[in-house]
Order: C-alpha cells, then structure tokens, then sequence
C-alpha cells in the first residue's frame, strides 16, 4: 500500500431522476477537482436512483437504465481518465431476469476502463427488486488493494473478514442507510478495527422515494478504530491522507504486551 488521498462525496439526489442524478454528480465531480485532487473518490448507494424503488417505478427504471447506463458509464470512465483518478460511481444495474437489478459498485480506474463491478451480497429485507451478487473480489489499485461493501453488507463481519484474508487494505462501504446512527457507526468502526483495515463509508442524503430521510454522516475509520473524518447530514464531501498501516501514528494509542499483561493477571482468572 502506498499513501494516497480518499474523497467520500454526500450529494442530494432526487428519486427515481436518473439523468438529473448522473448530471448532478459530473457537475458535483468536476467542481471537487478544482480544488484538490484525490486518488479515489466515492459516491453513495444507488446514486442514480436512490435506494427505494416501487413496484409502479420498477419497470420503466429498468428499461431506462438498460438503455442509458452504456452512456453514463461512458462519461464517467472520461471524467476519471481526464482527472486521473479512480471512481466508485454506484447504481442499480438491470439484471438478466427482467425487472430485476443487481446493485452495483463500478470501480472505474485512472485510465477510464471499469476495473471491477462488485454487486451486494446481503441484500435488506425490503430489497424485493434486486438479487444478489455472489463474487466478491478485492480490487488492486496503484495505490492499495479495496474491498467493496454496500450498506446492509456491513452488518455482517464474514464479508469484511474475506476481503481482509484476501489482502485487501481499504474496504468502502457506499451506503443509503436509514436505520440508527448506532447501526452505522458501530458497524463502520467494528468492520476496521477487527479486521485491521481502512474503512471509508459513504452515506446518502435526502429524502428516499419510500418517504424517509438519510441522515449521511459519512465517515473514514483507520485500523485503531479512530473516526479521521466524519461528516454531518448535509451536502458535503470529505479527503483524507491514507498512509500504510506502519506509518500510522500510534502515539496516543495505549500499547499492551497482551501475553505479559495475561501473565501478571493469571492469578485473577
């Protein structure tokens, strides 16, 4: 792994307004690279729709996705080959069975070829339109090797556990989650710390289809469980420096012998 800089994006979408969404976020990229330039940037869950679709929505999403996402996945590899950089750019992708999505994390590289598609595992309960992927892989970067959860895929250690024993050095986690803010952070810091990883998770904003609000609080967790960045629930992005897990500054970190500290307390046991 070498040092590089990760920009968690929080934009406002609307649902269900696909082209108003892809736009919105090109314009929402390109204003980010005028002032600074990170290494991989991160948008949400579902940014092309927002998570919650209805069964009126269902088909014409899946026609209009079918037909336009060759388009904007077009525009997106230009964009990250013009700034050099590599994007996580996230939507519901229509699936071999008709009126059913897979739903999709695109790494697309600093060449502007999509690298990988990783697809959600665990999918919520409520999630009657999507069907699971079943191939996670760790991306390999210039920069690090990434792991790719979404959402409800953090709730459960056994993924996060595979990318780790793969070798992964980062897992993202874009997410469009509505449940308690306990959920989100106990699950971000659990799935770093115990796995000794980089944890970047990118919420949404806004209003959902469904009625409810995302409350955002994206955060960046480091292998000590320590929020580097963490923002608020409004439009807004985060960057942060990543180093490799050797140089990370550990000084106001308590250090344990943990078999020396056993062997003093035996005798409590």
């Amino acid at each position: 792994m070498k040092k590089f800089t990760i920009c968690g994006v929080q934009p406002k979408i609307i649902p269900l307004a696909i082209e108003e969404n892809v736009n919105y976020c090109i314009i929402i990229l390109k204003d980010i690279f005028k002032k600074i330039k990170p290494n991989l940037l991160v948008f949400p869950e579902t940014i092309t729709t927002g998570f919650s679709l209805t069964k009126e929505s269902i088909p014409k999403v899946y026609n209009e996705l079918r037909h336009k996402l060759p388009t904007i996945f077009a525009k997106i590899g230009q964009l990250a080959k013009k700034y050099n950089t590599n994007i996580v750019f996230t939507t519901y992708e229509p699936a071999y069975i008709k009126n059913k999505f897979y739903n999709s994390a695109i790494l697309f590289s600093s060449k502007g070829q999509i690298e990988s598609i990783y697809r959600k595992t665990f999918l919520f309960p409520t999630e009657f339109w999507s069907i699971p992927g079943r191939k996670p892989f760790v991306w390999k970067t210039e920069f690090a090797k990434i792991g790719c959860m979404i959402c409800f895929d953090g709730d459960f250690p056994e993924l996060a556990r595979q990318y780790a024993l793969k070798g992964a050095e980062v897992i993202i986690r874009p997410s469009a989650l509505l449940r308690d803010f306990k959920i989100w952070s106990v699950t971000n810091i659990s799935r770093a710390y115990e796995n000794q990883v980089y944890l970047c998770a990118v919420n949404n904003i806004g209003m959902d289809s469904c009625g409810k609000t995302y409350y955002g609080h994206s955060m960046l967790v480091d292998p000590y469980a320590r929020v580097l960045a963490q923002l608020g629930s409004n439009e807004d992005f985060f960057v942060k420096e990543v180093v490799p897990l050797s140089q990370v500054d550990t000084s106001n970190i308590v250090k344990i012998n943990h078999i020396d500290h056993f062997v003093k307390n035996k005798d409590r046991l």
